[in-house]
């Protein structure tokens, strides 16, 4: 979000928020992005998604966002694991990844990149690509997301990409 620029926002932040303002001339938002790939796969879809506990206390409102085929993305921030493990399992009993096509978690900040992950995958089966992407969230590396935009989620070339 522009709103947590820092006083000094790095170069990679700059770099990404301009692309946007050009019209993403650089169709891969992932490049020079340290990914973590959980599961593999390539999937197309909407690029959805935000902050875990905002998003969670939409469901079941007339706010409530369409995850049918989405390429959905959810990191948070300064919350404790057990919130964290109850806000997924809110969403997995509401049936919010059963039809995702892709999921991209983000940073959570105070919380180990893979304890996100073993929630999900203790509570269900996950058979759409997942990957972890520390540029997502209120971090000093951050990317400037097309939400609402088709896009391409490709673990093998580790690539976001608009369509």
């Amino acid at each position: 979000m522009v709103i947590n620029f820092s006083p000094t926002p790095s170069r990679f932040t700059i770099r990404s928020f301009l692309n946007a303002v050009k019209g993403f001339s650089n169709r891969n938002l992932f490049e020079r992005v340290p990914l973590k790939v959980h599961r593999s796969g390539i999937a197309r879809g909407r690029l959805k998604g935000g902050n875990l506990t905002t998003l969670t206390a939409l469901i079941g409102t007339e706010w409530d966002m369409d995850t049918d085929g989405a390429i959905l993305f959810l990191e948070d921030v300064d919350q404790k694991l057990y919130e964290i493990d109850r806000y997924l399992t809110q969403w997995i009993l509401a049936g919010k990844l059963r039809k995702v096509k892709g999921l991209i978690l983000g940073d959570f900040r105070g919380i180990k990149e893979p304890d996100v992950y073993n929630i999900l995958s203790t509570q269900m089966k996950i058979d759409f690509p997942l990957v972890n992407c520390p540029y997502i969230g209120h971090v000093k590396n951050k990317i400037t997301l097309p939400v609402g935009a088709r896009v391409k989620l490709d673990t093998r070339k580790k690539a976001l990409t608009l369509l």
